[in-house]
């Protein structure tokens, strides 16, 4: 621990950290703390630890392993900076994890039925402890399976533990699992089969490259090279294939025809909700696997929605409720026809139900394995029915801040950090790699508590948030966790959900004019496409400490104060609200 000098009352004073940390005297360890009345602690029994920053204990980390991976687990309740290192027995080449705040940290390229050796370290205020004592633990299965590779210490990345994300129709992010630690590495990425034309990224110890300049709706594939030492290269790995989004053409500037004129409508005089005229319906930038469909807006610019399948089949396809007069089909298959209807909705109790067909026909020649009713294949995507329509300013869940606690050989928390706030989100999950989602209930809940999980299994999560009516965040990119081989009895009863702890963004507060006499402006500004978080204050502060001012601003973010009836001198204006938002600034009070 670390101590604060310093007195708490209403005229609080200045507070110091001391150098140095502090450890229980050995011969009474579990006594060294007692509450001091209701908003203090006091600590005795206490002396100057030899270190600034102390060893974690190995007592408290446990081993998940497998048969070429492992999960390393720090049971500590107190949230530090930590990392882990480790390498296989006899070695002297220690690789090294990035170091996280979470729980759990996941660590690759394991041999099987072999025995590696682990030790921790942690942060305390910037300075790192040295490592731990070293632990052990030992890999599951028949190291005689293990298929290692020409080059043993340095082993070639993995497909499997290789991923993309924010794939757009120019742009994607490539990822390493970076199985050999924190070691330089370099991508190369190209067409797929595109011969020997490979674009090779700059060496770097990131765990991910950002890619632009990508052709649309065009397969990729990618691999990755480590450096384990000076001139030791794992080489590249097998390929990655990723499909960029939009439409494959020689001419992707396509655009929607004009929304028709006022004097184009047939104006309706009915009161009733009227049916789309299949004859007003229309396709345009007919592809091999996409196309624009059209609404003539028969009872005005209403909400509406579009539907879809191939013409004679059963299920249909349903776009989202917006009232564009018209919609981008993507996905579909070459040389084949399609139908599609419209449904209006002209007020609350009030919908026209679904035209007629409007057929069209895609161009190229038509896959002699695809089509049809056939959901056997591969490709099934079985995601469809629950995806949501998207809402634009919805920030999408970051896995690098999603995590997992109270993980058992049965059970596991997930959580959200709620990028936009306590809004309601859907949690889903299932065994890596198999295809069927389970979807929790719809809250505003920041976790979800797992039951009936598998044992000694790798499971995927993802999260999807509602901001608006009928807008979504769409779905996260997956979060991986393990459950235990087994629980012992002493640790089987259930633990308390982690608290959600909002995320510290600093504010850019700018403060107009300064000095000043009677009102000041006020500007927010969170940098990014974030709104400010509910029940926003501003307070304004002495020099004593002391709050002089307190007032709840309703997520403005300009704001302007009155301060005429504030004393001369310097001030501390502070904002923050529920969302982790944080700014602070000063002033000056004139005559």
């Amino acid at each position: 621990m670390h101590m604060n000098w310093g007195w708490g009352g209403l005229d609080n004073g200045w507070f110091l950290d001391t150098p140095g940390a502090w450890i229980p005297h050995e011969d009474n360890v579990d006594d060294y703390e007692i509450g001091y009345y209701y908003y203090r602690t006091t600590y005795y029994n206490i002396k100057p630890a030899e270190e600034f920053c102390v060893s974690p204990n190995p007592n408290y980390i446990e081993i998940g392993p497998r048969d070429t991976y492992a999960w390393m687990y720090n049971s500590r309740s107190d949230e530090e900076l930590k990392k882990f290192r480790y390498r296989e027995s006899g070695s002297s080449h220690w690789l090294e994890t990035e170091a996280t705040y979470e729980s759990a940290t996941f660590v690759s390229n394991l041999k099987k039925g072999t025995t590696y050796e682990y030790e921790t370290a942690r942060n305390c205020c910037g300075d790192w402890s040295s490592f731990s004592d070293s632990a052990e633990f030992t890999t599951t299965g028949d190291p005689k399976d293990d298929d290692a590779g020409d080059n043993a210490n340095c082993p070639l990345e993995n497909v499997s533990d290789m991923r993309t994300s924010a794939v757009k129709d120019d742009f994607a992010y490539i990822y390493t699992s970076q199985p050999n630690g924190r070691v330089n590495n370099q991508f190369r990425y190209r067409v797929l089969d595109g011969g020997d034309n490979w674009t090779e990224t700059e060496v770097s110890d990131r765990h991910f490259r950002a890619i632009k300049n990508l052709l649309s709706a065009t397969a990729y594939e990618f691999q990755v090279n480590h450096e384990c030492s000076s001139a030791d290269w794992s080489g590249f790995s097998a390929s990655f294939i990723f499909t960029t989004t939009g439409i494959a053409s020689d001419d992707d500037n396509e655009t929607p025809t004009d929304d028709v004129n006022d004097d184009e409508l047939d104006v309706n005089t009915d009161t009733d909700c009227l049916k789309e005229d299949p004859s007003q319906m229309k396709a345009s930038g007919i592809k091999d696997n996409a196309a624009i469909i059209y609404t003539r807006f028969p009872n005005d610019k209403v909400n509406n929605i579009f539907r879809y399948r191939v013409a004679g089949t059963s299920d249909w396809i349903e776009t989202g409720s917006d009232d564009s007069h018209y919609r981008r089909l993507r996905d579909l298959l070459a040389g084949t026809t399609y139908e599609y209807q419209v449904n209006h909705k002209c007020s609350t109790n009030s919908d026209s139900g679904f035209s007629d067909s409007y057929e069209f026909t895609t161009t190229g020649i038509q896959d002699d394995t695809g089509g049809g009713d056939d959901t056997g294949g591969e490709n099934e995507n079985d995601e469809d029915e629950t995806e949501m329509p998207l809402d634009s300013n919805c920030q999408k869940e970051n896995t690098a801040e999603m995590k997992v606690s109270g993980i058992k050989d049965d059970f596991a928390y997930i959580y959200s950090r709620l990028p936009n706030g306590s809004v309601n989100n859907l949690m889903r999950y299932r065994v890596k790699g198999s295809s069927a989602w389970t979807i929790t209930d719809e809250s505003s809940k920041h976790y979800r508590a797992l039951d009936n999980l598998s044992p000694n299994t790798t499971y995927e999560y993802q999260v999807n948030h509602e901001c608006s009516k009928d807008g979504w965040s769409g779905w996260s990119d997956s979060f991986y966790f393990g459950t235990l081989n087994f629980t012992l009895s002493e640790t089987r009863s259930r633990e308390e959900p982690l608290p959600y702890e909002p995320r510290n963004v600093q504010l850019q507060i700018t403060l107009f004019p300064n000095p000043a006499s009677g009102t000041i402006n006020v500007l927010l500004d969170t940098g990014r496409k974030k709104r400010l978080g509910a029940n926003p204050k501003v307070e304004i502060i002495e020099h004593t400490g002391k709050i002089v001012k307190a007032i709840k601003v309703d997520g403005q973010d300009e704001i302007q104060l009155e301060i005429s009836d504030l004393s001369e001198g310097m001030y501390i204006l502070r904002y923050f609200d529920e969302s982790g938002n944080r700014g602070l600034t000063r002033f000056v009070k004139i005559k």
